[in-house]
């Protein structure tokens, strides 16, 4: 039979690892939730721009856009990187015509 720990047998060494585990995990989660969050702008920013037949600016995407947000500048910045990625990707066949 295996003997349950007891929080009281943890050294603080033991509790700090786990602490530290827990906020790992806790940073890897809003990590994966920030960047699902960003692609999901650069998405609906996408398709606002061919929807409006509009080029792209900082100031299109948060005036005419309405991304008011914080880091705005920032966040245009990584959509313009996405934006520009998938301009190299529309250059591969990805299904056969």
């Amino acid at each position: 039979m295996v003997k349950k720990i007891q929080p009281t047998d943890l050294t603080q060494q033991e509790i700090d690892l786990v602490l530290e585990y827990r906020e790992k995990q806790k940073e890897r989660a809003r990590q994966r939730k920030n960047r699902v969050h960003l692609l999901n702008i650069a998405k609906a920013y996408e398709e606002w721009l061919q929807d409006n037949s509009r080029g792209s600016s900082l100031s299109t995407f948060m005036d005419e856009f309405g991304f008011d947000g914080l880091n705005s500048a920032d966040v245009f910045r990584l959509v313009e990187e996405i934006r520009r990625t998938c301009d190299h990707a529309e250059r591969l066949c990805f299904t056969e015509d």
